[in-house]
């Protein structure tokens, strides 16, 4: 079993949902020997020049599409070094109007989906969010058809993206104790994909393994990072007390503190 097939059906597990057909390829009703795939195709200039989406008939699809990415039809294709290729896109290149830029796999790349043409509206409304720029500001979604579980298709200022819907009510990680390294995914959170729902424990972002004496600091969500915490406060006595007990004579102040520094660098999956 290839790895895109293999990834497909564990998301399709995990998503309980199911890829829907795109419209056009519909539409098209290709022969039963070729496969319909969605193709951008822009027409003038480098300067000056149209795109749009037309289904095709293709006899051989590109073997390394990320079939498994939209949740409606394929990710689209565009001609590039001779070949068609899954499209590309970030934020200096948006995707083309009616399709909006899946970043599941951002790690490897993004590449443009076909928006929801039936345009739901999920239960629940979108989380106030302050205006930031250190995130990847490019449409991530159009509609709440666009994004997986109960997300909805929200507003962050200078791009949309797929969040958690804002609840009311008493807040369900008030009584939740997660695992190590886990912490609990709260109304209006984001997290990395594959996320989870408000309310479940979801993995902490990867972290280097460091050698600290005293722990490792952690963030706002109880997941440690890669800084070490400070040497807790001792008593003017007891410091006294273990430098003279532990400090050779002649020897420097220095010897007697402890060291910290990288062991190895791993991630918690």
């Amino acid at each position: 079993m290839s790895g895109p097939t293999l990834f497909m059906i564990i998301l399709i597990c995990f998503t309980g949902a199911v890829k829907k057909p795109d419209p056009r390829c519909v539409a098209k009703d290709c022969p039963t020997n070729t496969t319909c795939r969605v193709v951008k195709t822009c027409t003038g200039s480098s300067r000056s020049h149209f795109c749009f989406l037309e289904a095709r008939c293709l006899d051989k699809p590109p073997e390394s599409s990320q079939t498994f990415r939209c949740t409606f039809g394929d990710p689209i294709l565009e001609m590039r070094l001779g070949t068609l290729q899954d499209t590309t896109c970030h934020p200096g290149s948006p995707c083309i109007d009616g399709s909006y830029c899946n970043t599941e796999l951002a790690d490897t790349y993004a590449t443009c989906c076909l928006s929801d043409p039936h345009k739901p509206v999920k239960p629940g409304f979108c989380p106030a969010v302050k205006a930031h720029k250190d995130h990847f500001c490019v449409d991530m979604c159009q509609n709440d058809g666009d994004c997986r579980w109960d997300y909805k298709c929200c507003n962050r200022g200078c791009d949309k993206a797929c969040m958690q819907p804002a609840t009311s009510g008493k807040d369900p990680c008030d009584s939740k104790k997660c695992p190590y390294q886990t912490y609990c995914l709260r109304p209006g959170q984001n997290c990395s994909w594959p996320c989870g729902k408000v309310g479940e424990c979801v993995s902490c972002p990867p972290v280097c393994y460091i050698g600290c004496i005293y722990g490792n600091v952690k963030d706002s969500n109880g997941c440690e990072i890669c800084e070490c915490n400070a040497s807790p406060t001792e008593t003017p006595r007891n410091r006294s007390k273990n430098r003279s007990k532990n400090l050779k004579p002649g020897a420097p102040e220095s010897q007697f503190e402890p060291k910290q520094g990288k062991i190895y660098i791993s991630a918690v999956l």
